[in-house]
């Protein structure tokens, strides 16, 4: 199960690689990409902030506040590590993105993210871009923004920790089919993603049954028949 689900990566990140670029086509698409800077396509960029933690109003509150460690492999995060207050909001830098936008990291874990399906507010290490929903798609741009995870890597600068300012990150370049086809191409890299999620869930359930059984065998209460 393991060795199936990294060759089901391998095969997506290949077919990322070929989707996102043009070099393979879906079905009944045709007509060139347009190159554009990610400044073209962004209606704006929105920063964050944390509340004084010394302060307990600010905190545990009902507001989704996200920081780096709530980004990982998900595409979609509807909840985060911690919350804060109304209080904690009004009184610090952290700032509400809307749902259904995309929340990337500028600092640490540069070429990472995830499309928030909740309101949400985030600290100073993350940005919330808004795109332009009429030139792209937010799932195409998301797969995109992390198959370039390596260059953002590069571009970052910093000794100890690495961050990428606004205008490197807009300044970046990305081939832009229309909006349908980048419709199509997410879907397709989505169902990939889903395929890998049941592989993963049916892995971790092995790994729970194969834990039971060796406690029941390994303490004698069950025993095995020769």
């Amino acid at each position: 199960k393991e060795k199936l689900i990294e060759q089901k990566k391998e095969q997506k990140k290949g077919l990322m690689q070929r989707l996102l670029t043009g070099k393979v086509r879906l079905p009944g698409f045709e007509g060139e990409w347009k190159e554009v800077k990610l400044g073209q396509i962004v209606d704006k960029i929105v920063g964050g902030g944390t509340p004084n933690r010394n302060n307990e109003e600010y905190f545990n509150g009902n507001i989704p506040w996200a920081t780096v460690k709530d980004i990982g492999e998900e595409n979609y995060k509807s909840t985060t590590i911690e919350t804060i207050t109304e209080k904690g909001l009004a009184n610090s830098a952290a700032k509400i993105i809307e749902k259904g936008n995309l929340i990337i990291s500028t600092r640490m874990g540069l070429g990472r993210g995830f499309i928030n399906l909740v309101d949400m507010a985030i600290n100073q290490d993350l940005k919330g871009i808004y795109l332009n929903k009429e030139m792209v798609d937010v799932t195409f741009f998301l797969y995109w923004y992390k198959s370039k995870e390596n260059d953002f890597e590069r571009q970052g600068a910093g000794s100890t920790v690495k961050g990428i300012n606004l205008s490197t990150l807009k300044a970046m370049r990305m081939l832009l089919p229309n909006i349908m086809e980048q419709k199509e191409i997410a879907k397709v890299l989505t169902c990939i993603d889903k395929e890998l999620e049941l592989l993963t869930s049916e892995l971790e359930q092995l790994k729970k049954q194969k834990k039971g059984l060796m406690q029941l065998l390994l303490t004698g209460k069950v025993r095995v028949k020769c």
